[in-house]
């Protein structure tokens, strides 16, 4: 859990099954209930 972050075992079915790999960085959008949302790959830019 990030410092502050909210604890939360998020849901397998609400996760796409690219997203699977371990360590993949996601994004993950809670209501105000801190219920899951949505979840979604978080981009990785690179500058160079």
């Amino acid at each position: 859990m990030a410092n502050g972050g909210a604890p939360h075992d998020v849901p397998a079915a609400l996760v796409p099954p690219d997203l699977w790999v371990p360590n993949t960085p996601l994004w993950v959008q809670l209501d105000v209930d801190l219920r899951v949302v949505r979840v979604w790959r978080r981009v990785v830019l690179v500058e160079g």
